[in-house]
């Protein structure tokens, strides 16, 4: 429907970016509308009665201390990114086109692994919750290595298709700017077996409750786009650019590591009582 609508508004209507922001509009208004008839029809329990509305002090401290750490996370990560441009920025025209293209098109393949993620935090919740720690465990095991199979795919595709893909989302051509993107892809995505580790496990860690680890993987995320921004980039050019993730990442995931394996929840048995009662 966004997609739709965005050529009706856009290219029928010639409304430019209002358009496009009314497309988004209602693409959203009919996705809440069909959910709404889809919870109605297939899952009648997740309509709010009275007896819901009543205040939990401590499940409410649980979800604000959860939605903080959530937040936190991803504001660090939006820091990083904003330092980590403007080390880019210095480097001149080509290569922001260039590191524009490959972000684009690296976002497309980490899209995946993002998803499996946010798989890894609900289903954790829920079988933490039910007291399967042996199926939470189960969980991260299957996430991560559905990852690494998808990571083998983009490896494969970033060296054969790269240059149809640059010219696809963006329209380039320019052999030059083509081999910066080439090069940026195939250091990037080398990597995204430890980008899988990274992105499931704390995501599993958050859904059993655990909101420091995955804050302290971001303050290193952080501090590491901050050494390349200050460090790397101006010794070491735009090459520092395309090893600081896999750098980040690497650090991230010894950090997440060693919050998995202190994490008391994945050296217990399953809880019986708390599963027969939800």
């Amino acid at each position: 429907a966004n997609i739709g609508l965005d050529l009706l508004f856009i290219l029928g209507f010639k409304m430019g970016v209002e358009g496009a922001a009314y497309a988004t509009l209602i693409a959203q208004g009919i996705s809440v509308v069909l959910c709404i008839i889809y919870i109605i029809k297939k899952h009648k329990f997740l309509i709010p009665s009275k007896s819901d509305f009543r205040f939990n002090f401590k499940l409410a401290g649980d979800m604000y201390a959860t939605g903080v750490s959530m937040g936190l996370m991803i504001s660090l990560v939006g820091i990083g990114t904003v330092i980590m441009q403007g080390a880019i920025n210095i480097f001149g025209t080509d290569i922001i086109v260039a590191h524009t293209t490959a972000r684009k098109i690296s976002e497309i393949f980490m899209l995946p692994i993002s998803v499996f993620g946010a798989a890894s935090a609900t289903f954790s919740s829920q079988n933490y919750g039910a007291g399967r720690i042996d199926r939470v465990k189960e969980g991260v095991k299957k996430a991560t290595l559905i990852t690494w199979g998808w990571s083998v795919i983009v490896i494969a595709a970033t060296w054969l298709f790269t240059p149809f893909f640059a010219h696809l989302i963006t329209g380039i051509s320019d052999p030059e700017i083509v081999g910066t993107v080439e090069k940026y892809m195939k250091i990037n995505t080398a990597f995204y077996f430890i980008l899988g580790i990274v992105i499931v496990f704390r995501n599993a860690l958050q859904g059993v409750g655990d909101k420091i680890t995955p804050i302290a993987s971001s303050i290193i995320e952080l501090l590491g786009k901050f050494a390349v921004a200050m460090i790397l980039a101006p010794r070491m050019g735009y090459f520092g650019i395309m090893i600081s993730e896999p750098l980040v990442w690497a650090g991230m995931a010894v950090m997440l590591g060693i919050g998995f394996a202190a994490n008391k929840t994945f050296r217990k048995e399953n809880i019986p009582n708390t599963a027969e009662q939800m």
